[in-house]
């Protein structure tokens, strides 16, 4: 086999793993990539259930003081839809591991506003004593449950949060470990490719030279002559 065939066949080998390599290290980047685009993500959502927690309290607070207590006229949402977390709980598609409690808030947080239209009904019609009940026996039980579900979603959203900044660290470390692996594979093949099918032929070649330039050297062209 010619030099220049085995020195193709040694270079077309090495290209071959660089380019597995390159492909193997863009994978390990595009997964560190895309848990850190998460990674920022999330703290906007757990802040997100904290605010309609609050804002679910300030609903039934208007409702029980201002409603039932004052006689305030009560101007919050009664469509469960059109609060604030309505609103976002239509438009939003939970991830896997927020889907259990995301799918049991919605009862809870439909009894909240439906309670809210029977009291405002009964204050209307001057009934206090039915209104305070349903405030009791409606309204906060479920208003109690909807918090606990956005807390539920806050805490697994942190562990998520927690989980990918393992991961983030684990794809880090093992990317240093690929290219430490890889770069050590590539200069020993590199030095098996150069001996091989660079130093070893030419050696050869050299050698049969060398052999050559002697036999001339003594008057022996016979060597010529078989070549």
């Amino acid at each position: 086999m010619k030099i220049s065939t085995k020195l193709t066949i040694g270079i077309s080998a090495l290209s071959a793993i660089l380019i597995l390599v390159a492909a193997l290290l863009f994978w390990v980047s595009f997964r560190v990539s895309e848990l850190i685009l998460e990674v920022e993500k999330l703290p906007e959502l757990q802040a997100k259930f904290g605010t309609l927690t609050i804002q679910h309290y300030a609903w039934a607070e208007a409702l029980g003081v201002g409603t039932i207590l004052m006689k305030k006229p009560f101007t919050k949402a009664l469509d469960h839809t059109k609060c604030d977390l309505g609103k976002w709980y239509y438009s939003y598609s939970p991830p896997d591991f927020l889907k259990e409690p995301f799918e049991k808030l919605e009862e809870p947080h439909k009894l909240i506003h439906a309670s809210g239209a029977k009291i405002v009904e009964a204050i209307n019609r001057g009934d206090v004593e039915t209104a305070i009940k349903i405030y009791q026996e409606e309204t906060t039980p479920n208003l109690e449950k909807v918090r606990n579900y956005l807390t539920d979603m806050h805490l697994k959203t942190k562990e998520k949060v927690d989980q990918n900044l393992i991961s983030i660290n684990s794809s880090i470390n093992n990317l240093k470990n690929i290219v430490i692996i890889v770069f050590s594979v590539l200069i020993l093949l590199t030095i098996f490719v150069a001996y091989f099918f660079v130093i070893k032929p030419l050696k050869s070649s050299f050698s049969q030279l060398i052999a050559v330039a002697d036999a001339v050297s003594r008057g022996d062209f016979s060597i010529i002559k078989d070549k």
